[in-house]
This record gives C-alpha cells, sequence and structure tokens, in this order.
C-alpha cells in the first residue's frame, strides 16, 4: 500500500507544476504572446509582447528584471522559437568563457537584479522583448514561438515550489530579402 500511494504522488506532481499549460481554471495567471507583426523581411526587428495576467480572486506573486516591463522578458522568461521543421533554434545571445583551468563555459546575461511584483485580481503585466536579439532568425521560411515563465506556488515557503505557465503559439513568417508582400 505504501508502494501505491509513493507511486501515485509521484505520478501526481508533474500534474501539478504544469496546471497552467493545460488551462486549468485553479491558474492564477495566464501568459500570452503577440508579435507586432507575423509577416517580416529579414532584417526587420521582430518585437514579441509578453503579458502575464492575474486570473485568480487573490494577489500572486511574479518575478521580473524590470519590475516595470522595460523590454528585457527574455531574462523572465524562456523563449523557444522553432523552425518550419520543428527544430528548436539555439540562442544567439551567448558568449563563450574560458576558465582559469581551461575548460569553456557558454553564459547568457542573467536577471541579477530581479524584481519581485505583485499582481491584483484581473491585474495585467506587459513585457517585451526582441526576437532577432535573442535567435537567427535570417533564413527565410516559418517559424513558431512560444513562451513559458515559472511562477511561485503561494504558500510554499522556504522552499518556494514553482509551476510553469505556457503561453499561446504564433507563427511568424520571415520573407526572402526579395519578397515584397
Amino acid at each position: 500500500m505504501k508502494q501505491f500511494r509513493l507511486r501515485l504522488a509521484a505520478s501526481l506532481f508533474p500534474v501539478v507544476l504544469t496546471a497552467t499549460a493545460f488551462g486549468q481554471s485553479s491558474a492564477p495567471v495566464t501568459l500570452s504572446i503577440r508579435a507586432d507583426s507575423t509577416i517580416v523581411s529579414r532584417g526587420t526587428e521582430i518585437r514579441l509582447n509578453i503579458a502575464v495576467q492575474n486570473v485568480s480572486d487573490h494577489p500572486v506573486e511574479i518575478y521580473t528584471a524590470s519590475g516595470a516591463g522595460g523590454g528585457r522578458a527574455e531574462l523572465d522568461c524562456g523563449v523557444f522559437v522553432r523552425d518550419a521543421s520543428g527544430n528548436l533554434l539555439p540562442r544567439a545571445d551567448t558568449r563563450t568563457r574560458v576558465l582559469g583551468d581551461g575548460r569553456t563555459i557558454t553564459v547568457r546575461d542573467s536577471a541579477f537584479n530581479r524584481k519581485r511584483k505583485t499582481l491584483e485580481p484581473g491585474e495585467k503585466f506587459q513585457d517585451f522583448t526582441i526576437l532577432n536579439h535573442l535567435f537567427n532568425l535570417s533564413k527565410p521560411g516559418a517559424y513558431t514561438v512560444v513562451v513559458k515563465k515559472d511562477i511561485p506556488v503561494e504558500g510554499t515557503r522556504p522552499e518556494t515550489k514553482l509551476y510553469t505557465a505556457t503561453s499561446n503559439t504564433i507563427e511568424i513568417t520571415m520573407l526572402a530579402s526579395e519578397d515584397t508582400r
């Protein structure tokens, strides 16, 4: 009986952590994305607008890099872009560093100055990022974009547990340079 309870608990744990990904009504926030333009020419900046909205009846705490929606949403969220074949694109905003012992590591900017922000019921927090700064989108074709954001689960301190909110998926079409739609 004890093994059964352990298996049951282990199988339910991922469901709790991904509740918002499946749109369950108990999720306190929704995450949505949109691009200013979904058909773009090479070299055009692609602004990805990201909104987190508290859909619960109580305040929800989130973390942001700027606290005010200053255009660095990639520091708060996971931004995932796939090409037309479904391959995940690597981030282009990484740098390689060589450590003193000769090992090479890859690093990105990090959110050292993360700020806590409380969203009241119904309140929305908006930020953005520029996709071209994060990914190499120079090849013509279709790309899909989805964003994920970890949200602290209320009442789980001192070891804060997180669940992952997942946005809608949008498609961006990169035109060839000679294409003039």
